[in-house]
């Protein structure tokens, strides 16, 4: 070759390699860019993606997500064309990888490429609502509840932390995004607004909250008086509220405005939901004004009780020992005012303070029939003196009962029995004469209906007597016996049934009575124990007084075996009155001996009207007396020597048989001694405008030479009243039967039954002469 050609070649070597250099000095100088190039987004976001080509003419780009061209559901996606796309993140999950990376390849040159990438964060989303509530205790609220940005849309609810709630918090029912929130039904939770809280089971620390205050419901009220009260300057009454619809029972008690009173108004003594109530020393102006009580939780919630004051009644003249009188007692008073008999039989309870602070009475007769009357506390009030005697006023809503009272059978301090006379002046249009007894009541027994089988005693409307027998079990009345005298006209009966209820909170029960061929009867019992009830018939028409004892024990002619005492009264054939005290003096075998002394009309009396009967005794314990002379009586016994009896063919006589324990060689003058009560068996047949003195009295039997008693005496009559007074009355003698005399003629008006208890006949020489019962 020659050089010429060679340089030729050479030449053109340098030329070719120029323009492929020229040709790789262009394909490197293209570039691409992505911005931006790291971000974040969070599931759903988007984010807009910007690229640029330059060194070449050819812009187009091959767009990619995780490597997926475009990307998808999974990866995500990218929307728009050219330079700029839009990345759409996934709406549940995070891609997987993540980051996510994006890749942008030259269209022009697939060596050409630029990535970035971005981050999808999780960010699961609750929503609640309502978001705010107020519901009263016990009210009730749906929530609604939605999650996103997870396909686990499990939620967890609590209510003041505690899962699904409790009793104390509220709580939450149903399922899935609703629930139900139930407010306490008692108490506000706490705290208070609850918090309804409602998470993510995916993501706890994903959750949302509502708030729910609950308001109180809180009622207050007054029990007990429940009526607006009128009290006497210086008496004190019970009050007791109530509280609900919250916890805290604290309470706020105030007078006229006057937290706890004061001395202008009354004082509140006590504190929470029972308090005590004491009226000033003098009435206030004004006079009436309200007690109120109030929540301290939420002291708009109140309740009041008026309260109006009123000047004192002439005091009793026997005080400072009220608290001989405590508890529930039942008491009877029968007698007559101006248009004819009255019976009464009820329940009142004594505070032992001088309060009667409740009760109920039934009446039947002269002012009609009254069942259930209520004993209106604050007109009522009794008090009682260290001698024993005392006043006792009885308010119902069909009168008021002011009456004196002789107590006694004092069992740790206090009286268990007593002797009560109305204490009405005679010359006023309300005049009663009256008389009863008041016997504590044994609450314990008012829990079931009585059972077994009661002898009773009735006398009362006309001149009726009845004594008799039943058998009571299980709210029915069976075997039923009586012997009635109704003005002369006696009468033997079988076959009494019936019904009875169980006591109420005061004993009483009532009693519908029927004879064979007869229309029911009703009666009302009040309870003194399981074995005694005091009962009135409380039919129109049929006003009577009663008493029933159980029975124990079975019956024959042993029954009747010693010595007994007899006391009965009425009136006599020529409608006088009668009175009749004598001893029994039984075989054990059928023959009975007895010596009486009769006060009739003011006739006077003679010990040693004497006679022999004979006696047959049945099973239900009817005892019949019979032979000549006084012998014709019924009596019914509930235990040995022990009965009701009825005695007179013309006229009923009606009362008891005790068996008389007398002392080893009889008694003595020693045998009366110590400090006992009186007062008259039940008025039943005395016309009020011939009635003689009734009464009650305190006695002291002390022995200097003989006995000698000392007495404070309350005595109501026609003619007049006479208060407390102490007298000396004289010296007795007593036999060695326990026969002795107390009036000035010396004949027999009194005997012993034992040591502790004796009957006397007093007024013997008046017309209407009357049983004293003497007990300690």
């Amino acid at each position: 070759m020659s050089i010429t050609m060679k340089k030729f070649a050479l030449a053109l070597f340098v030329i070719t390699l120029a323009c492929v250099c020229g040709v790789a000095a262009a394909q490197a100088a293209e570039t691409l860019t992505l911005t931006p190039s790291a971000s974040t987004v969070p599931l759903g976001g988007t984010i807009t993606l910007t690229a640029t080509v330059s060194g070449t003419s050819n812009t187009g780009l091959t767009w990619s997500v995780n490597g997926v061209t475009n990307g998808n559901a999974t990866t995500g996606t990218l929307g728009g064309s050219g330079l700029k796309r839009t990345y759409t993140a996934p709406r549940v999950n995070c891609p997987s990888p993540n980051p996510v990376t994006f890749k942008i390849v030259s269209a022009a040159n697939s060596a050409v490429s630029k990535t970035a990438t971005v981050t999808v964060t999780d960010t699961i989303a609750v929503t609640l609502s309502p978001s705010s509530k107020s519901l009263p205790l016990g009210g009730t609220q749906a929530f609604t509840a939605a999650v996103s940005h997870t396909s686990n849309t499990a939620l967890k609810w609590y209510v003041n932390g505690v899962l699904n709630g409790n009793a104390a918090e509220g709580t939450l029912t149903g399922t899935g995004s609703r629930r139900t929130y139930k407010a306490p039904p008692v108490d506000v939770p706490n705290p208070n607004p609850a918090v309804i809280k409602v998470a993510s089971a995916a993501d706890p620390a994903k959750y949302k909250t509502a708030t729910v205050t609950v308001t109180t419901a809180i009622v207050v009220k007054i029990i007990s008086p429940p009526v607006p009260q009128t009290v006497k300057v210086g008496q004190a009454f019970s009050i007791k509220a109530s509280l609900s619809g919250s916890k805290n029972t604290a309470v706020t008690w105030s007078v006229n405005g006057v937290t706890g009173g004061n001395s202008t108004y009354g004082k509140i003594a006590g504190s929470g939901l029972t308090v005590t109530y004491t009226a000033p020393k003098s009435v206030p102006s004004p006079a009436t004004y309200y007690i109120k009580v109030a929540s301290q939780a939420d002291p708009s919630k109140s309740a009041a009780l008026s309260v109006t004051v009123k000047a004192a009644t002439p005091a009793c003249p026997d005080s400072g020992a009220d608290s001989l009188l405590r508890g529930q007692y039942a008491f009877s008073l029968s007698g007559f005012d101006a248009t004819g008999y009255l019976a009464l039989v009820g329940s009142f309870t004594a505070d032992g303070s001088g309060l009667i602070t409740g009760g109920v009475v039934d009446s039947n007769g002269a002012l009609g029939s009254q069942a259930k009357a209520g004993i209106i506390a604050s007109e009522s009030s009794y008090s009682v003196g260290s001698n024993h005697m005392g006043c006792a006023t009885i308010a119902t809503t069909f009168g008021t009962f002011n009456t004196r009272v002789a107590v006694g059978s004092i069992t740790s301090g206090v009286a268990t029995a007593g002797r009560v006379v109305e204490w009405d002046n005679p010359s006023s249009k309300t005049y009663l004469a009256a008389t009863g007894q008041i016997l504590q009541q044994t609450a314990s027994s008012f829990k079931s209906a009585i059972g077994g089988r009661f002898a009773f005693k009735q006398f009362g409307y006309g001149t009726e007597g009845v004594v008799g027998a039943v058998s009571a079990a299980g709210g029915a009345i069976t075997a039923g016996e009586a012997d009635s005298n109704a003005s002369g006209t006696y009468s033997h009966k079988t076959g009494l049934t019936g019904s009875y209820t169980v006591p109420d909170s005061n004993g009483r029960f009532t009693i519908i009575r029927v004879w064979p061929g007869g229309s029911p009867s009703r009666v009302v019992g009040y309870v003194v124990s399981a074995s005694h009830v005091l009962f009135m018939p409380s039919d129109t028409g049929k006003a009577a007084i009663g008493e029933m004892a159980q029975q124990t024990g079975t019956f024959g002619a042993g029954s009747l075996n010693g010595h007994g005492v007899f006391y009965v009264d009425g009136l006599s054939g020529g409608g006088e009155g009668e009175a009749r005290i004598g001893i029994l003096i039984a075989n054990g075998a059928g023959s009975i001996s007895v010596e009486a002394a009769d006060y009739d009309g003011g006739e006077p009396g003679t010990w040693g009207n004497k006679g022999t009967c004979s006696y047959s005794v049945e099973p239900d314990g009817r005892v019949w007396f019979g032979g000549g002379g006084n012998c014709g009586a019924a009596m019914y016994l509930m235990a040995p020597n022990t009965g009701f009896v009825l005695i007179g063919a013309e006229s009923p006589l009606i009362g008891n048989v005790e068996p008389q324990v007398v002392p080893s060689g009889g008694f003595s003058d020693s045998s009366f001694s110590g400090t006992y009560f009186t007062g008259d068996l039940d008025v039943a047949s005395y016309d009020v405008a011939k009635a003689e003195e009734v009464g009650v009295s305190v006695m002291t039997m002390s022995r200097t030479g003989g006995t000698i008693i000392s007495d404070y005496t309350a005595l109501a009559s026609a003619g007049g009243q006479q208060g407390d007074h102490s007298e000396e009355v004289g010296t007795l003698a007593i036999s060695s039967n326990g026969t002795f005399a107390t009036n000035s003629d010396g004949t027999v008006n009194g005997i012993m039954i034992s040591s502790t208890k004796s009957v006397v006949v007093d007024n013997t020489s008046q017309i209407y002469p009357v049983i004293l019962v003497i007990k300690q």
